[in-house]
């Protein structure tokens, strides 16, 4: 059993040297940024398009008109009216004892000049939007 962490150790440590040696390598230095710009400012003709090679590749390009009309009935089928989901204005809140969460339900929490609160996010996925005031401060939450 010992054998098995005492591998794991020595494999987490070599995946380190590793990344840090990659690291090492790839990070260039500022004299290579600048040789690099001066390349690429030099270099007019990179933006050009070689005729004869699109050509070569294919010999025969087929053109087609763009549509421009396009059907936006399905989106607009799809898309709920505004104000559909009406926000939450003014939010009830219950200390952590009277709570009724699971403690494995994911909350939003915040925290503005010492005042904290926790918005369920299954509660969020219903109404989206909280208004709320936090510490003195207007926000909104949303999921």
């Amino acid at each position: 059993m010992w054998a098995g962490r005492l591998l794991f150790v020595v494999l987490g440590l070599l995946m380190i040297v590793i990344a840090v040696a990659c690291a090492a390598e790839v990070t260039p230095a500022v004299d290579d940024l600048e040789l690099v710009a001066e390349q690429v400012v030099d270099s007019p003709d990179a933006a050009e398009l070689d005729v004869d090679s699109f050509a070569a590749i294919n010999p025969e390009p087929e053109f087609r008109e763009l549509d421009v009309e396009f059907d936006l009935g399905f989106y607009e089928r799809e898309r709920l009216p505004r104000d559909a989901i009406e926000p939450i204005y003014t939010p009830k809140f219950v200390s952590p004892d009277e709570s009724v969460l699971r403690p494995d339900e994911i909350v939003m929490g915040l925290v503005i000049n010492g005042d904290a609160r926790a918005y369920p996010t299954g509660l969020l996925r219903a109404r989206e939007m909280v208004n709320d005031e936090v510490g003195g401060t207007p926000v909104l939450v949303m999921w």
